[in-house]
């Protein structure tokens, strides 16, 4: 999606057509977000990437692979779930997200939970001060993982909350 964007299309379309063809394996949760995302991006296709949202749900809570239960979470609620519910409830599975990919090692999907939890929480307006205080434990984690980038995102939203406290402070 990041590192080649021209082809992440056809591999999603590619792993969708084999899924249709013979039938779903554990991949196939990740596949159907992906292509819901896709639906949304391309198409504006809501209601279409709605409900393969649900069935790559569906499909995850079922699967053994922690890797791609926490891809499949993190795709759902950070692309398609708002687009028909409160971003409030992206919270919950982003943090499902964030503590699966924990848990079997998945370093990057931890910080892009990571920076979404932060970013979706600011967004719905989370009192400042607890903000802050949950921003900067995952900014910690990040840190000591070594994820620089999502890091760099963090500690961005983080900043701009700190910038608020203050000047809330001061008013």
């Amino acid at each position: 999606f990041l590192g080649m964007p021209l082809l992440f299309p056809v591999l999603v379309l590619q792993q969708v057509r084999l899924c249709v063809l013979h039938g779903n394996t554990p991949q196939s949760a990740f596949s159907y977000a992906a292509y819901g995302n896709l639906l949304n991006i391309i198409l504006n296709n809501v209601p279409d990437a709605a409900r393969l949202g649900q069935l790559a749900l569906d499909l995850a809570v079922v699967s053994p692979s922690k890797e791609l239960k926490a891809k499949t979470y993190f795709v759902v609620a950070a692309f398609l779930q708002h687009h028909t519910s409160h971003l409030k409830e992206s919270i919950s599975l982003l943090t499902d997200s964030y503590k699966i990919a924990l848990e079997a090692g998945d370093l990057e999907y931890v910080g892009y939970a990571a920076y979404h939890l932060c970013f979706n929480s600011y967004l719905i307006g989370y009192e400042l001060t607890a903000l802050d205080q949950m921003m900067l434990g995952y900014v910690q984690v990040l840190d000591e993982l070594k994820q620089v980038t999502t890091l760099n995102y963090c500690q961005i939203c983080r900043q701009v909350v700190l910038n608020l406290a203050t000047s809330e402070s001061q008013t």
